[in-house]
């Protein structure tokens, strides 16, 4: 569990596939959404300020056991997706247990880390987008794995973040599953970016 007071200089920034985004038509943006409150106004890498905004404790244990914490507190622009503790505990519990089971005090967790890693990076973006800029249209994202995901932001409905299958091949070549998540509410601000809180897990 990580915890906002944990602030620790951040490292340089390993980017692993650039990102790349494309919009398609014009409409009327759709009602803007909701923002979660961040704990005491405090605003920081995106990291640090999703610990504050709280609720996301077991994504941000599976970042840190990634070994993506220290990169996601660089200069960025990164776009997080996260899932909370009630979106992960809509996965398969297997597929978690697979990733970071759990693990004895004193002893090593003999989970698959090179999988862990991929299902970190399908969380991260390396882009300076906001949704505020492409409300009204369906834009294509590449996430640090080489998942392309499509933003689905159209009027009268939420904003959807839909899975095309092209590329992104997570550990042992398994690609990631063509399931629907929605953007629950609106983007959490941070120093080095912006964080997207989804109803699901990106599973690789």
């Amino acid at each position: 569990m990580l915890h906002r007071r944990l602030m620790l200089a951040a490292l340089p920034t390993l980017v692993a596939g650039g990102a790349f985004a494309q919009t398609v038509g014009t409409t009327t943006a759709p009602a803007p959404l909701s923002t979660p409150s961040v704990q005491g106004g405090q605003v920081t890498n995106v990291v640090d300020t999703l610990a504050s905004a709280g609720g996301f404790n077991q994504f941000l244990g599976l970042l840190q056991r990634a070994g993506v914490i220290e990169q996601l507190r660089g200069a960025g622009p990164f776009i997080l997706l996260a899932p909370n503790d009630v979106a992960l505990n809509r996965a398969p519990q297997s597929f978690i247990s697979q990733l970071a089971p759990a693990q004895p005090t004193g002893q090593q967790s003999s989970g698959d880390p090179e999988r862990l890693r991929a299902f970190a990076n399908s969380h991260i973006v390396q882009s300076d987008l906001r949704l505020s800029a492409i409300m009204g249209r369906n834009t294509e994202l590449r996430t640090r794995n080489g998942n392309v995901i499509v933003i689905e932001a159209q009027p009268g409905t939420a904003v959807r973040v839909l899975d095309t299958m092209q590329g992104g091949q997570g550990a042992g070549g398994l690609s990631i599953e063509g399931r629907q998540r929605n953007i629950e509410v609106a983007e959490i601000r941070a120093t080095n970016g912006v964080v997207w809180p989804i109803s699901l897990p990106i599973l690789v």
